[in-house]
Formats: structure tokens, C-alpha cells, sequence
């Protein structure tokens, strides 16, 4: 009985990688969005001048956050980094809305949760963007057995 063997996944070992406990900030950048939503649903407020353009960059972020999860846990090459750069475009420009001063008549905690949540967000969708470009680079280009050669470094 002839033995299949799995092919092996080709990773890149980075010279720099966050430790583990780091990714627990996605669970404080989610529940702070969890906590938004629930802020934009009850009070129809966002504590900031654009709540259309702002609800409109958040589900665009949500739909590639979701889209993202999908297609890494599937190893589809490239379109992870593609996914998160939308995720960056439209985070930044929602910190940008929110970093603009809100209405007199709004609650000032609303207005420091959504400042939070998308400076946060942002922040953190950034950092991830170009570990995961870096990644991909890493992967194709920068690795010499994907060039073809046999050489050794």
C-alpha cells in the first residue's frame, strides 16, 4: 500500500512576530465594536458630524473583517493582505470622521467611545496589514526557492 504524502504548506518564518498574548487585543477592538453598534442602534448617534459616511466605512470594515477570516483560513495567497488593506482605507478614514468635533448636543461618552473604538481599530488593522503584506512578500518574492533557483542562503 503505496503512503500519500501531504504537501507541505510553504510558511515564512518572520524575523519579527508578536508574541500570542498580543492578539488579545482584537477581543478589546471587538467588543468596543460590539458596544458602538449597540450605541448607533439605541441612540441613532455616533457622536460625530458624518454618521452616514461612518456607518457606511464600518460595514465595509465588518464585511472584509468577515471576508478575511474566510479566505485565511483557507491559505488563499494575497487576497488576506487585499482585504485588510480595504480594512485600513476605510478604518483611517473612519478615525478621520471621528477625530471631528461632534455636535454640542451629543453625549461627550459617546463620542469617546466611537474615538476609541476607530482609533483602536485602525491602529491595530494597520499593524496587521503590513505583517500580513510582509508575509506575502516573504512568501513569493523575497524566498529564493520561489524564484526557481536551487541556491542556498
Amino acid at each position: 500500500m503505496a503512503v500519500r504524502h501531504r504537501p507541505q504548506l510553504r510558511r515564512v518564518d518572520l524575523l519579527i512576530s508578536p508574541a500570542g498574548y498580543a492578539f488579545t487585543i482584537w477581543a478589546v477592538i471587538y467588543l468596543a465594536c460590539i458596544a458602538t453598534g449597540v450605541v448607533f442602534v439605541r441612540t441613532r448617534v455616533s457622536g460625530t458630524p458624518s454618521t452616514q459616511r461612518l456607518t457606511v466605512d464600518l460595514a465595509v470594515a465588518c464585511a472584509a473583517a468577515a471576508s478575511w477570516l474566510l479566505v485565511s483560513a483557507a491559505s488563499i495567497d494575497w487576497l488576506p493582505s487585499v482585504l485588510l488593506t480595504v480594512m485600513v482605507v476605510v478604518l483611517i478614514d473612519a478615525a478621520l470622521i471621528a477625530a471631528r468635533p461632534a455636535a454640542a448636543d451629543v453625549d461627550a461618552r459617546i463620542t469617546l467611545l466611537v474615538r476609541t473604538t476607530m482609533g483602536i481599530y485602525a491602529a491595530w488593522a494597520s499593524a496587521a496589514v503590513f505583517l500580513n503584506w510582509a508575509a506575502d512578500l516573504g512568501r513569493s518574492v523575497a524566498d529564493p526557492r520561489a524564484l526557481g533557483g536551487n541556491s542556498r542562503c
